[in-house]
């Protein structure tokens, strides 16, 4: 889910703007100043990557899915855009793997098919 709240001071109580069903823990999330809004996360060490197209109407516009299956059992963490738009994700030390951090470039993020 996603909150919003006004840019002043005070007291308000927060209620959700828009919400995705990501079907797994979310370990990491960035977003661009182009709009894009990216998330990392796994289920059972399952990974995966949410990149959505965010419009004042709709957060979670315009999704795309990308399954990281071969990284089975790897525990993905963090994600972040460069400001060129290519997007960045890591993971963590585990008995498969060792810290790494992998790239998906702009061009490749652009093919990615709506889901």
């Amino acid at each position: 889910k996603v909150y919003g709240f006004p840019t002043q001071i005070g007291d308000f109580n927060l209620s959700p703007i828009d919400s995705c069903n990501v079907n797994g823990l979310i370990t990491g999330a960035d977003i661009h100043p182009n709009g894009k809004f990216a998330l990392v996360g796994y289920k059972n060490f399952h990974s995966f990557i949410w990149v959505f197209q965010t419009n004042m109407s709709k957060f979670f516009s315009e999704p795309r899915f990308i399954d990281l299956g071969m990284l089975e059992n790897a525990q993905t963490e963090g994600i972040c855009f460069s400001k060129e738009g290519d997007l960045f994700f890591s993971c963590e030390k585990t008995e498969n793997y060792n810290q790494q951090i992998w790239k998906i470039g702009k061009k490749q993020l652009k093919n990615l098919k709506q889901k």
